[in-house]
């Protein structure tokens, strides 16, 4: 298979490969004593986050951008019809950033992709219905009261209320 190079959105200087590398194109700058010059283009060397997955930095218009290197592939060679927000790996592996192992998917989606590899267990001590509850009633009493109704902690239902945990819903 042959690699392919797509522009990144939103970032003129850039381009990403359908391997999943990041180059960085020629481009007109400044020496410090304002001498004008060509940049070469090159590979950008990515880092990994703390879940595994590729990241690369980005400028424009003097300002860094962190990016997934996953999101950036799925943006320029896969289409998006529905509008999903997720990049799903089909393979569970976040370094392999090919198109085809890539897809776009809604949370939920990605959540059950991950629940019926046995990647992820579901021990929720809550319900959906729990955490519609919990977002309704944090209106009218206290956090503290409400997580020890559901018996979880204060934490989770700070979480559940702004939306950290179950976003989805």
């Amino acid at each position: 298979m042959k690699e392919k190079w797509a522009p990144i959105k939103d970032f003129l200087n850039y381009q990403v490969s359908s391997f999943g590398r990041v180059k960085s194109l020629p481009v007109k700058r400044f020496t410090a004593k304002k001498v004008p010059y060509i940049s070469k283009e090159r590979i950008l060397k990515p880092r990994l986050n703390n879940k595994g997955y590729g990241r690369i930095t980005l400028r424009s218009n003097g300002k860094s951008y962190d990016k997934t290197i996953h999101r950036l592939v799925a943006s320029a060679f896969l289409e998006n019809i529905d509008d999903k927000p997720c990049v799903n790996h089909i393979d569970f592996n976040p370094l392999n950033n090919h198109p085809e192992n890539l897809e776009w998917c809604t949370y939920s989606e990605n959540t059950q992709h991950s629940a019926k590899s046995g990647r992820m267990s579901f021990n929720n001590k809550i319900s959906q219905q729990d955490v519609k509850e919990i977002r309704e009633k944090c209106k009218k009493t206290t956090q503290r009261k409400l997580a020890k109704k559901y018996g979880i902690t204060f934490s989770e239902v700070s979480l559940i209320v702004n939306r950290k945990r179950w976003r989805w819903l």
